[in-house]
């Protein structure tokens, strides 16, 4: 007999995972993008940089924490992103 699968409607986010995961995506994205301008925007080009930089992320950083989780979903085992108290801060 198969074991027992997750019915459709069941999550596999736990309550508060996509939160912190959009949390995260926002910090690192201001992290890089104000790094990369060298402090706060000063004209219609930093900006856009900003937007190409909250891109980035979030092809690199949202789609490397979904293959992470489904990958051990796959697997077999359980993985949930939660933000450290040590490192959710600048």
């Amino acid at each position: 007999m198969l074991p027992e699968t997750r019915k459709e409607r069941d999550s596999v986010f736990a309550p508060g995972e996509i939160g912190q995961i959009i949390i995260a995506w926002v910090v690192l994205s201001l992290a890089i993008s104000l790094s990369y301008v060298g402090g706060l925007p000063q004209g219609t080009s930093d900006y856009l940089e900003i937007v190409a930089a909250f891109i980035a992320t979030a092809t690199g950083f949202i789609l490397h924490e979904m293959g992470n989780k489904f990958t051990a979903l796959r697997l077999g085992y359980t993985a949930h992103f939660k933000i450290s108290g040590r490192s959710g801060s600048l």
